[in-house]
């Protein structure tokens, strides 16, 4: 186990690394409310770009595409309550954690980040499906959203397919994922 320096009045280089990180979010925060403006000035640009590629994870703390898409998904469910909605975030917290996110490497986080979008997107076109055949009871209705429901179930099935695949490539357990009560498990 490796000892921690510290600095004569107790701070170790932990504590400043985060103060520093801090700081530069903070400062971040400032020049994207500024460049927010129909003309920003080229510096405030400038200055941005250099806290982004001091600060790789930083644009994640701001404008995190993968995190927008999950929140528009969930805000667009028509006729679902605010805990169901709470419930399916939950859902996705819950199985990201299963598929190992956090100690995913990158191309395996990118893998279950598609995944959890498909599980996402598959759920609210099978709910838009069983709504529009409900209502409308046209057959031309129902072929529609039948489409896009097998098309947002193929993708999902795809997702899960590559990360089975890039898993086993690099020597991981297969994927083993319970999708509407039936087991599905893909390996080799």
């Amino acid at each position: 186990m490796g000892t921690t320096r510290t600095k004569g009045n107790g701070e170790n280089a932990e504590t400043r690394r985060e103060n520093k990180e801090d700081e530069g979010l903070a400062r971040l925060r400032v020049l994207l409310g500024r460049t927010s403006l129909p003309d920003p000035a080229p510096e405030d640009v400038k200055a941005i770009r250099g806290i982004m590629k001091a600060q790789p994870e930083a644009w994640k703390s701001v404008w995190d595409l993968n995190a927008k898409v999950q929140d528009q998904l969930t805000r667009n469910l028509v006729g679902v309550t605010t805990w169901q909605k709470e419930a399916m975030n939950a859902g996705v917290e819950h199985l990201r954690k299963e598929l190992g996110h956090e100690k995913a490497p990158m191309l395996e986080k990118l893998l279950i980040e598609q995944i959890m979008l498909c599980w996402m997107h598959y759920h609210h076109t099978h709910l838009r499906y069983n709504q529009a055949v409900m209502e409308s009871g046209s057959e031309k209705q129902g072929e529609y959203h039948e489409r896009r429901l097998n098309a947002a179930q193929r993708r999902y099935l795809r997702a899960i397919d590559h990360l089975a695949r890039i898993r086993k490539m690099s020597g991981r357990p297969p994927l083993q994922i319970n999708i509407a009560q039936q087991q599905v498990n893909v390996a080799g």
